[in-house]
């Protein structure tokens, strides 16, 4: 099985497609490269990319939340706070906080209840993004808030951890920690646990609205506490881990890492995981005190982990700082499923939320990226039939690109529509194929029936993938082709709508002047230049630029 569909690429070819101009400037033909990858065994869940959608996220917090209805409420370094369908990605409504969001927003019945950096608590209506309370802290506001029993839980930068009535943002009561705090409260058990950001934990029984005990481990910060069955858990980010007696914070265990611990843990029974700073996963099993397994993801990981751990129904999903997300079986550490992006640039996935199927992973990159677990507990012989089905589906596509490798055109297309019938959703697949259908028979003697498919082709894969650029570039150059210069210079620049690119204005500049727009031709000849390094390629511009102003001074738009 390939949970996250495997595309195929035939990476660094640009294809010279359309000539003119007097001096044989050449539009750019992307190739795809693949985006995701299975890692084989063990048998493991179908995660697939719903979208990704474009958002000012900074390198550090989890931003976004999902509940099991579908419904994301994500906010970000703007001071954006947004509602989204986790099915499409379309936003139901938008607020403007006065400070960026670090920290994902928390749900409490019909209420979206979420800090900012100026120091204020803001509760919306979730239904309309309407304001209803708003309350003011004396410092940042980093770490998540906790929602329980009516109560909602802030940590401030202002030393303090703060109780509010969900329903009217009105103060309980207040604990002085004598230091920062950017971790998020645990609540459970009776008892909420704090933890700051200079060693200090502490242990309070809000019922009683007393401090039950304190705990000091030392001055380095600590992680956000959890709360399992049997104790109050938190790490120090030199590798230690803690596990304290919940009512009373009596010393029960201390594991140590053999590495830095840099970010929260997850929880899931009474096992607690944490990735250090080496790269490596780590279960612990915090009744027995012993580590249940260590492991280093499989695949082709470059990077660092990038955030913290979460669990998602048999499966911990683990965050790298190259834009990379792994599925390790909760029970035995094994790999079951790899996302790497290597479209858009490479950032940590710093958060992650779930909520049912749904998996909300905000990028550093900028972009959020939205997931849906399918068939991750499906039993073993339904696994085994579509471990099958995935395998042949990434043979075919391995035969399409070595087809295509060949010259085999004709032979890599047909390939393409047999991967893309087992696999309909692959929007690697179907931009493949219309790059295959350009080529068939030549690239100046395709047929406009072929390329007619090929725009097809191309248009269900941003149909899947509407962030995916390659396909707006050639897509745009398609219609050129075929003298459709108006179509083609809108998706050109709705390509410049989702994401800056010296490619996509190299090719609005050709088809504008096609269509006689000099001047507008001449605007983005002037950015593009701006984004290339080429010199040479700069020099053939700049030359290019001073015969279309002596077109314009002859008399030309």
């Amino acid at each position: 099985m390939i949970p996250v569909k495997t595309g195929m690429g035939h990476d660094g070819k640009r294809t010279a497609i359309l000539r003119g101009l007097g001096m044989a400037i050449a539009l750019f033909a992307w190739l795809a490269a693949a985006c995701s990858t299975s890692c084989g065994a063990p048998a493991g869940p179908e995660i697939e990319l719903l979208w990704k959608k474009a958002f000012a996220f900074g390198p550090a917090g989890a931003r976004a939340a999902v509940e099991e209805s579908g419904a994301v409420f994500v906010g970000d370094d703007t001071g954006v706070v947004a509602r989204l369908d986790a099915r499409t990605g379309t936003e139901a409504w938008r607020h403007q906080s006065d400070a960026r969001v670090r920290s994902a927003p928390v749900l409490w019945q019909d209420f979206v209840i979420f800090g900012n950096g100026n120091g204020r608590v803001t509760a919306l209506n979730k239904q309309t993004g309407e304001p209803v309370w708003t309350l003011e802290t004396g410092g940042e506001i980093l770490g998540r808030l906790r929602a329980a029993d009516d109560i909602v839980y802030v940590n401030s930068t202002d030393g303090y951890l703060y109780a509010l009535y969900a329903w009217d943002g009105n103060i309980i009561w207040r604990y002085n920690m004598q230091q920062p705090s950017s971790t998020r409260p645990a609540a459970g058990g009776g008892m909420v646990i704090c933890t700051g950001d200079r060693g200090r934990a502490a242990g309070l029984a809000p019922g009683e609205r007393r401090v039950a005990w304190e705990y000091i481990s030392g001055s380095s910060p600590l992680t956000s506490p959890l709360i399992t069955e049997t104790a109050a858990v938190f790490a120090a980010d030199r590798g230690a881990l803690y596990g304290l007696d919940l009512a009373q914070g009596t010393y029960l265990w201390k594991h140590m890492a053999d590495a830095p611990i840099p970010f929260d843990l997850a929880v899931a029974g009474d096992a607690v995981y944490f990735t250090t700073a080496r790269g490596e996963t780590v279960a612990f099993d915090t009744v027995a005190h012993k580590e249940m397994w260590r492991e280093t993801p499989a695949g082709e990981r470059s990077g660092a982990p990038g955030g913290a751990p979460a669990a998602a129904q048999s499966w911990l999903l683990v965050p790298f700082d190259n834009a990379e997300l792994y599925a390790l079986d909760l029970v035995t550490g094994e790999t079951a499923w790899r996302f790497r992006e290597t479209v858009l640039a490479p950032g940590a996935f710093a958060g992650l939320s779930t909520g049912g199927d749904w998996i909300a992973a905000p990028n550093a990159n900028g972009y959020l990226y939205l997931f849906r677990i399918k068939g991750g507990t499906a039993p073993a012989a339904a696994m085994a039939a579509e471990n099958k089905t995935a395998s042949q589906s990434a043979a075919l596509l391995e035969q399409a690109k070595q087809a295509f490798l060949a010259g085999d055109y004709t032979g890599a297309a047909a390939i393409y529509r047999k991967a893309l019938d087992a696999d309909p959703g692959n929007h690697k697949a179907h931009y493949n194929l219309a790059v295959a259908l350009e080529h068939v028979g030549g690239e100046r003697y395709a047929t406009p029936v072929v390329l007619d498919e090929a725009a097809e082709h191309y248009t269900r894969a941003l149909e899947i993938d509407p962030q995916f650029l390659p396909a707006r570039i050639n897509l745009g150059i398609l219609y050129s082709k075929l003298q459709q210069n108006e179509r083609a210079a809108q998706v050109l620049r709705d390509a410049l709508a989702v994401r800056e690119d010296k490619n996509v204005r190299y090719n609005l500049a050709v088809v504008l002047e096609k269509l006689g727009q000099a001047k507008q031709a001449r605007e983005q000849w002037e950015a593009y230049l701006k984004l290339e390094d080429n010199e040479d390629m700069k020099n053939k511009i700049r030359e290019h630029l001073k015969n279309l102003a002596s077109g314009a001074a002859n008399g030309d738009n």
